[in-house]
């Protein structure tokens, strides 16, 4: 049986960070975890803190503008972030850094960064696309966090349709042999995004894979999208939006607050 989703709480909003690095070169960054201790050994059912990073362009060693959330999930739960209305502030009514730009995300947890992946292509056409489906695998051991990598999202469409969309923070677009995972997405014209924004904007999942820090092994990982048949995901999708809310019992909450800015040195 599929663990219940939770809603989880935003508990910080956008942090500015260094104004003259990007966070890719950011000889500050102290990584992402509770303020106490960022790098505290997890736990299954203690909560941990990660932080979720949206800037506009490909390339993080260069000139970018971000925004850096955090949000606070049990471990080993399998849990879900919504940055609200994220498609219109960050695409449709986007601050002018930010139109006409490429869009990408990435996830840390502890002194651990994932690849970025492209949430938004920009096309000199104005066709757009959108690529939506977000399941970060964070792989633990002993309580450490070790890698982050991409759940596989071209099972959302077929293999024709999925495109390469995952990068270093040097801009360089990867693939499966030079990133040790799965690196496309299937996409969403802007006009399946104007039927339905929220279906557009940045939602990401969050499972665990390894062992915590008394050695017992996480369980939600089996969780992700690519290990169910492909009849089950509308399904899936359209039930954790209820299953969310309830469990949380509040809506989700958030806003495109203030940018930080940087430049690779």
């Amino acid at each position: 049986m599929l663990q219940a989703f939770r809603d989880v709480v935003l508990v910080l909003l956008f942090l500015s960070l260094s104004a003259d690095r990007s966070l890719a070169n950011d000889s500050g960054w102290s990584g992402c975890g509770p303020v106490e201790d960022p790098n505290a050994a997890l736990t299954i059912g203690e909560r941990t803190v990660i932080c979720l990073q949206v800037g506009n362009n490909v390339d993080w060693g260069g000139t970018v503008q971000y925004l850096r959330l955090s949000f606070s999930p049990e471990v080993d739960q399998y849990s879900r972030f919504h940055v609200p209305n994220s498609f219109l502030d960050l695409v449709q009514k986007a601050p002018s850094a930010w139109q006409n730009r490429n869009i990408t995300v990435g996830v840390a947890s502890q002194q651990t960064l994932s690849f970025l992946r492209l949430y938004y292509q920009f096309t000199a056409a104005g066709t757009g696309t959108i690529y939506p489906y977000l399941t970060a695998i964070i792989d633990v051991d002993k309580g450490r966090v070790r890698g982050i990598t991409w759940d596989d999202a071209c099972v959302f469409c077929g293999g024709f349709e999925c495109q390469p969309i995952t990068y270093n923070y040097d801009g360089v677009l990867q693939t499966s042999g030079s990133a040790g995972q799965s690196v496309g997405g299937c996409p969403m014209t802007l006009d399946e995004c104007q039927t339905d924004p929220t279906a557009c904007d940045v939602l990401l999942y969050v499972v665990w894979t390894g062992s915590d820090a008394e050695g017992n092994a996480f369980q939600s990982g089996a969780n992700r999208f690519s290990t169910f048949p492909a009849q089950d995901w509308g399904n899936r999708l359209s039930q954790a939006v209820n299953d969310v809310a309830n469990a949380a019992g509040t809506g989700n909450t958030g806003n495109t607050g203030e940018t930080g800015s940087g430049s690779g040195s």
